[in-house]
């Protein structure tokens, strides 16, 4: 996972928000640990899956 990854999948979350009158997490520590998880399921799946617990956990090490 690079971080160019991690900036077009931000940018097009933010779009796709945008476009659907929707808006993303406004701590940017959780939407970070989200865009993470989802660029690593897609390694491990070959698809962006939902990355439940992993942004918890990543969140977690983040407010220690």
């Amino acid at each position: 996972m690079g971080e160019l990854q991690e900036k077009k999948l931000l940018e097009k979350s933010r779009k796709y928000a945008e476009e659907n009158d929707l808006m993303l997490n406004p701590d940017k520590r959780i939407v970070d640990a989200i865009i993470k998880g989802l660029l690593k399921r897609e390694a491990e799946k070959g698809e962006l899956y939902c990355p439940v617990g992993h942004w918890q956990a990543a969140l977690k090490k983040t407010t220690r």
